[in-house]
């Protein structure tokens, strides 16, 4: 799963890229990369106003409460 998948629906790259400070083409290879580092997860999920966990759970296929105790 790729993080472009959680980018809301009339959320730009570009007001991505302005929330994280980030250039529009770094979000760009963000979104599509296939291994996004646990910051960069962070990072991409409070610019997108979604909880990084829901993202990080949703990247593992576990549940949220999983994410957390592990």
């Amino acid at each position: 799963m790729v993080l472009k998948s959680f980018r809301p629906e009339g959320v730009s790259i570009g007001d991505v890229a302005r929330n994280m400070g980030r250039a529009r083409s770094t979000v760009q290879k963000m979104e599509t990369s296939e291994n996004p580092g646990v910051f960069t997860v962070k990072q991409y999920a409070e610019a997108v106003g979604k909880s990084p966990l829901e993202v990080i759970a949703a990247i593992l296929g576990v549940d949220e409460k999983s994410v957390q105790n592990a």
